[in-house]
């Protein structure tokens, strides 16, 4: 069975803290409004790093040396994944 649990990720790409976009906001509470019965887990750039130092050291520096942020953002779902379990959405879904 899968756990009730919602993963969503966010993080500033730029680095200059910009809040998450308005309409990507309203598909998270839509989603959260929707399966209320479901945890919810928004994912930062601090908690994929934890995640990783804590459970998944032989990954972190792989992690830490990839390109573009998009691609740490994409690699880290597997481990929240198979750690947590329940289902990973993208924010920009709609």
């Amino acid at each position: 069975m899968i756990p009730k649990i919602i993963h969503q990720i966010y993080w500033d790409f730029t680095e200059n803290n910009k809040q998450i976009p308005e309409e990507w906001l309203k598909f998270s509470k839509n989603i959260k409004n929707s399966n209320s019965n479901w945890e919810y887990k928004l994912w930062d750039y601090k908690d994929c790093i934890k995640l990783l130092e804590e459970h998944y050291p032989w990954f972190l520096e792989i992690y830490k040396n990839y390109k573009y942020p998009i691609q740490k953002a994409d690699a880290i779902r597997p481990f929240i994944l198979y750690h947590y379990g329940g289902i990973y959405l993208d924010l920009d879904y709609n």
